[in-house]
């Protein structure tokens, strides 16, 4: 929520409220957090954090726990002034938190024992809780009074000068090989059941996908050197996915094992398997993974205009079309170039059955 709406709120008493979408006439409550997720200042128990725990032997010269507990029961009440229901959500976490759960968990069960014992005392009763839990509470007690809001929560800025709008275009590189991959793995995914593979090869890119949807993966706010982490994890998933179709489509299309390959670098109009000048012949396996028969333009880069196309299905041969490549794409591919070679692309206005493929021979006409 935008910092000075948040602090209007926070002053108003109106951190919760229902919230009606513009998708529709969905009410849905929502509640802000008061500092965010992580515990309040000096209750951090985790190995990571310098914070004192809380000691609860009287005898002990590090006894700390009614202090402990003043300063708890402190927050306690200043977060409590900012919301209207009488039941407020502490949130005790973070970035990392808990790696040391234990220790973590033996303070919060001290801290939640010594302030329930002195309920009555205190004005407060602590449970360990869940949101719905909380919502239930909430609105069991001020569902009727909640204020309502419409808008959306756009633009969204955390200080005066730190808009959050660039992640909607920062590392677009990124952005597009996530959405590649995700191809990938719903294809490697078929695959695995139509040949009946034993294997969790997908798996692998599955679990880079999953870490890649996280709030500074794919929206590009992450550093550099994590970012390209990430894209490793991507790439070797990928790879092992590649295994898996590529066998998968060799056994359903009846090739022989190992025959095809994968062209990675089709987008820079580029194929190493059709720039060597001994792949006189060879075949094209083109795969359909949405459920709906599927017409797309096929673009296959190729050293000349002289070859002939057969589509295996109907063995018919087929016209072809080629499209003149930039010069600069030539010159940036010109250590796989042949001398005087130029590549050019062959265009393909091609029909795939759903979840199915078809089958090209592209021949090479002058070398027979």
């Amino acid at each position: 929520m935008h910092y000075q709406e948040y602090e209007k709120r926070k002053t108003d008493r109106e951190l919760e409220f229902n919230w009606h979408s513009t998708a529709g006439e969905d009410n849905i409550f929502s509640s802000v957090l008061y500092e965010g997720y992580s515990a309040p200042s000096g209750f951090c128990f985790d190995s990571s954090c310098t914070d004192p725990p809380i000691v609860a032997d009287p005898e002990s010269p590090e006894y700390n726990l009614p202090e402990r507990v003043a300063a708890f029961l402190e927050f306690l009440k200043e977060q409590a002034d900012h919301y209207r229901s009488g039941n407020i959500m502490l949130t005790m976490g973070g970035d990392f938190a808990y790696q040391n759960a234990n220790q973590y968990f033996t303070n919060l069960d001290l801290l939640i024992k010594y302030v329930n014992q002195n309920s009555t005392e205190y004005g407060f009763e602590m449970i360990y809780s869940t949101p719905s839990r909380y919502m239930k509470a909430v609105k069991g007690s001020i569902g009727d009074s909640l204020t309502e809001r419409k808008e959306d929560f756009f633009p969204y800025a955390d200080d005066p000068h730190s808009y959050w709008s660039g992640y909607y275009t920062s590392r677009p590189a990124l952005k597009g090989y996530v959405r590649e991959c995700n191809n990938v793995l719903q294809t490697c995914r078929q695959i695995e059941v139509l040949v009946g593979s034993p294997y969790c090869d997908a798996d692998k890119l599955w679990l880079a996908m999953s870490v890649a949807q996280h709030h500074d993966a794919i929206t590009g706010t992450s550093k550099k050197h994590v970012a390209d982490d990430y894209f490793r994890r991507l790439a070797e998933g990928q790879t092992f996915c590649e295994g898996v179709i590529k066998r998968g489509l060799e056994k359903l299309s009846g090739l022989s094992s190992g025959s095809l390959e994968t062209c990675r670098l089709a987008n820079e109009s580029f194929c190493e398997i059709t720039s060597r000048a001994e792949n006189n012949s060879f075949t094209v396996v083109v795969y359909n993974a949405r459920p709906v028969n599927r017409t797309e333009y096929i673009r296959i880069p190729l050293l000349s205009k002289n070859y002939e196309l057969i589509d295996l299905t109907t063995n018919q041969h087929i016209q072809l079309t080629f499209v003149e490549l930039n010069p600069a794409l030539n010159r940036v591919n010109s250590d796989a170039l042949p001398v005087e070679g130029v590549f050019r692309q062959l265009s393909l206005h091609w029909d795939t059955p759903p979840i199915g493929f078809n089958m090209l021979f592209i021949h090479d006409i002058l070398s027979s």
